[in-house]
């Protein structure tokens, strides 16, 4: 056949023309030219990165007749090179280790290594996919690796070295090929097209690109498919339907209102693309890659340098990530990255790829972490000084919804509590109120003695019941007890109270005083001076009061 693929057409035939591994060419040619040549070379890497390639620039450039020793670039017109382009030559063998992976193939060669070359200067053996020798065959090749003749060069080539024993690792040179970055290739396939008469758009060839996946040869293969199925010009539109693309219509329909919070908008959105024959699969892929180009508008410092979008997607992006805080995306971009395995081994994969984009949604609502912590430093600049320990009770907790839809208030209008006012007697809830304010003056013995009686007011007299025969009945009654209540009494009703003991009441049982302490504890909590700020800040509810003391 006279035609050529652009794969085979488009092979580099020089270092110089390798795209993407300046590091092994310089080192290979700097060697060269300082006449350091190793018995063996070991290439590394993804397919379509240029291994074979360079082994056989580095076979013509040891063999090259234009000079009376090896060169660092080879000249290409003398008889080895073209020879060894052509794969005729005598003394350059390529080898394919898949199919000769045998003790009977390595024995063989081993004896043909002992021979002179036909007329080069070295016997060269390129040995691809290496990894697929049989272990007899990689012991049986270790003596002539490690001591071969003078004239003779190993050069293997491997997608996966850690297939190889450690035996053969340590006697080669290894170079480690990397995946070729998007904006090589895309200037490369541009050049490639200018040659070929092809009119194709630099997004078309950032598509191909990105599919590649940094592969030099599956790009030129995506290039040569682009051009018999599009013909030229190549239209972007034809690209993305070859490749199986959802137009990006598709995906912003889904992804603006996402991020707008609004729900029935973007089930919509998903729902027309799957009825037009998009996967759910393709769908959450495709959006969690806009999701991650996303991030990098907000984080990276020169994020087109890291992005194969092309300039009417970029600008899109960059409005969508400035409507969304970073905590927000991120917070997204986690949910929709941990449901992988959801969405793509389910039977149901719509159905999870709905439940996830309503799920983010949802979070999305929540009060951003920042207006939270304003809200504290606020409440905690304006907090009075604690009125006594707050051990007894765990946070309060409050549902989320009250949280969502708060309102910042100014720091202004939160202010300590005034001081109590006097209390009429007989008012209802006065005792405990009472006690709160004991224990707000620091007198934490009586406190505890308090909270195991009934407390009344009744004129100028607050009768303290307790039960009979009790060491809070004896410690209550003390004179120097009463004494001091009675003047934190007179305080707190703004009138001359008396304290009197009554040892009146009979022993609870252990529920009742499990009750007693427990709805002590509530009170305490939900008069708290603190708890009452949150509360008012976040325009939320108490809902539950747990003690330390009451299993979680």
């Amino acid at each position: 056949m006279s035609y050529q693929v652009l794969a085979r057409k488009c092979r580099p035939q020089t270092f110089a023309e390798v795209i993407g591994q300046e590091h092994v060419t310089r080192t290979l040619s700097n060697a060269i030219s300082r006449g350091r040549i190793a018995h063996a070379y070991l290439f590394a890497g993804e397919r379509g990165v240029g291994k074979t390639s360079i082994a056989r620039i580095l076979a013509k450039a040891l063999n090259c007749r234009s000079a009376s020793g090896p060169v660092p670039e080879p000249c290409g017109t003398c008889d080895a090179c073209m020879e060894i382009t052509q794969g005729t030559s005598m003394d350059v063998h390529e080898i394919d280790g898949a199919s000769n992976n045998g003790v009977e193939n390595v024995r063989e060669l081993s004896e043909n290594a002992r021979y002179m070359p036909v007329r080069d200067r070295y016997k060269i053996y390129i040995i691809d996919e290496v990894h697929m020798l049989s272990k007899g065959a990689f012991n049986a090749l270790l003596k002539t690796l490690e001591e071969p003749p003078e004239h003779v060069l190993f050069m293997f080539a491997t997608t996966e070295p850690r297939n190889l024993p450690d035996t053969i690792l340590s006697r080669c040179i290894r170079f480690d090929f990397r995946r070729i970055a998007a904006q090589a290739i895309i200037d490369h396939l541009e050049s490639i097209a200018a040659g070929e008469d092809v009119e194709i758009s630099r997004s078309a060839l950032g598509l191909i690109a990105r599919e590649s996946g940094g592969s030099m040869r599956d790009a030129q293969t995506l290039l040569e498919r682009s051009i018999a199925y599009c013909g030229t010009p190549v239209q972007d539109q034809d690209l993305r339907e070859m490749l199986g693309h959802i137009d990006r219509g598709l995906l912003y329909g889904v992804l603006e209102p996402l991020l707008a919070g609004d729900a029935p908008a973007c089930i919509a959105a998903l729902s027309g693309g799957c009825e037009n024959g998009v996967e759910p699969e393709q769908y959450y892929f495709s959006l969690l890659e806009m999701l991650r180009d996303m991030l990098l508008l907000q984080n990276a410092g020169s994020p087109e340098k890291v992005m194969d979008l092309a300039e009417d997607d970029l600008e899109r992006l960059k409005v969508l990530a400035g409507q969304i805080s970073a905590e927000e995306l991120l917070r997204c971009f986690r949910i929709f990255f941990n449901a992988e395995m959801d969405i793509t081994r389910s039977s149901c994969p719509r159905i999870a790829l709905e439940l996830c984009l309503l799920e983010m949604i949802t979070l999305k609502q929540a009060l951003p972490l920042a207006d939270v912590l304003g809200r504290v430093e606020a409440l905690a600049a304006n907090r009075p000084r604690p009125t006594g320990p707050e051990s007894s009770t765990r946070p309060v907790r409050a549902p989320a919804a009250g949280a969502s839809n708060a309102q910042t208030r100014p720091a202004e209008s939160i202010s300590p509590p005034s001081a109590p006012e006097p209390i009429a007697s007989g008012q209802a809830g006065d005792a405990p109120d009472f006690v709160e304010f004991v224990r707000g003056k620091k007198y934490f013995q009586a406190v505890a003695h308090l909270q195991q009686g009934e407390l009344k007011l009744d004129g100028d007299r607050l009768r303290i019941m307790v039960q009979q025969k009790s060491f809070h009945a004896d410690w209550l009654g003390e004179s120097s007890a009463q004494a001091r209540l009675g003047e934190l009494a007179t305080e707190f009703y703004g009138r001359p109270v008396k304290i009197e003991v009554e040892a009146t009441l009979k022993k609870k049982s252990p529920e009742e005083g499990r009750a007693t302490q427990r709805r002590e504890a509530e009170r305490s909590a939900l008069h708290n001076p603190v708890v009452q700020r949150v509360v008012e800040t976040f325009q939320g509810k108490v809902v539950e009061v747990k003690t330390d003391r009451e299993p979680a």
